[in-house]
């Protein structure tokens, strides 16, 4: 995706949210949909009207690969745990 003001001020929800599911239920696994669940409930509070597509869950899946607070569940393609990554490339 590219780096517009769209997908920095996403990238940012993005490491929010995560950040905060870490902290509330550091024990429980969660995929793209609630991910995106979550960013959707985010924008809205915000008052924006952001639609996101499934042409975003790549480069969403991507970013939570990278995330240094993230590991991808080894059984699953599109669930993350929280735990240490140790080769998340982006420091938050």
């Amino acid at each position: 995706m590219a780096r517009d003001a769209r997908s920095t001020f996403i990238s940012e929800l993005l490491s929010e949210f995560v950040e905060d599911h870490v902290r509330r239920a550091p024990q429980y696994a969660f995929g793209i949909r609630d991910v995106k669940q979550g960013l959707a409930g985010m924008l809205n509070d915000a008052g924006l009207v952001i639609e996101l597509h499934s042409a975003d869950d790549s480069w969403i899946s991507a970013s939570l690969d990278e995330h240094p607070l993230l590991l991808r569940q080894p059984a699953s393609a599109a669930t993350w745990k929280p735990g240490l990554n140790k080769c998340g490339s982006r420091a938050v």
